[in-house]
């Protein structure tokens, strides 16, 4: 963060607005992914016009929704989960249009919707391509399997999250703790029965 503080302070002096743009976005990536969401969601709101002239606007719709929906703030995150879909249609961009279609399954598990939930990430992972993706769509059926108390299910998908963190621990990757925490758990019980 404070490379991109640097970094900001030269763009602005010499009126760079791409590079004040993607200097922003990082930051606001970086907030997110370590959970200080509501920093990340003020950034890319005030870049969300510019995120246009950069072809990113689709990515900042969906990592605003994601950001909201994280912060349990469910309305707002249907709404930018929603312009983003309708946007990706437009485009025909299947890519962005399978995350968007994931980001309903996690607005739906944070409401206990766990039906849609699952049957919303089952379809936007149709589209899964990096080893984040993959990560991100076993953690959250595995957390959904763990609210249904299918226990084999969670342990199942918890595992596979586990296995695509070791194969790229490199990744940054702030869901692995609860992840450890749950095989803890886990093993716990299993010992003890």
């Amino acid at each position: 963060i404070d490379n991109y503080l640097v970094a900001e302070r030269y763009a602005l002096k010499n009126n760079n607005r791409r590079q004040y743009f993607y200097i922003n976005r990082g930051i606001a990536d970086i907030k997110r992914i370590w959970g200080d969401y509501n920093d990340a969601i003020t950034i890319y709101k005030s870049i969300l016009e510019q995120s246009k002239e950069y072809n990113d606007y689709l990515s900042t719709l969906c990592f605003l929704s994601d950001c909201y929906s994280k912060s349990i703030k469910l309305d707002s995150a249907l709404f930018y989960n929603k312009k983003g879909m309708q946007k990706s249609l437009e485009e025909k961009d299947d890519y962005w249009y399978h995350f968007f279609v994931k980001q309903i399954g996690y607005i739906a598990y944070e409401e206990g919707n766990y039906k849609l939930a699952l049957d919303s990430i089952k379809k936007g992972a149709f589209k899964d391509e990096t080893s984040n993706d993959f990560l991100n769509t076993h953690y959250y059926k595995g957390n959904i399997f763990k609210k249904l108390k299918e226990e084999n299910k969670a342990f199942y998908h918890f595992k596979k999250a586990d296995s695509v963190y070791n194969a790229n621990p490199d990744d940054i990757v702030p869901e692995i703790r609860d992840i450890q925490e749950y095989f803890v758990k886990y093993y716990g019980k299993q010992k003890d029965a």
